[in-house]
């Protein structure tokens, strides 16, 4: 179920990306970290992607080494 607190990880083109947000961007006073379901290629590259904008993030994957490289490893 989306709710008001879901966030959405969408993929496509900038300009597709650029569409939906000047369509249905609202500015968020949310302060929760956002979490990403695993740590494979595009888990990894929207953690980066959030970093650049300095958005808090967790990044949650069962296999460890599959993030050991990632900037924000703490392991």
């Amino acid at each position: 179920m989306i709710s008001e607190n879901t966030v959405l990880v969408l993929a496509g083109s900038a300009r597709q990306i650029d569409k939906y947000n000047k369509a249905y961007q609202i500015p968020s006073q949310n302060s929760a970290p956002i979490l990403i379901l695993g740590g494979g290629r595009v888990g990894r590259a929207t953690g980066r992607a959030l970093a650049a904008r300095n958005v808090d993030y967790r990044i949650i994957e069962k296999d460890p080494l599959r993030i050991k490289n990632h900037i924000d490893w703490h392991g």
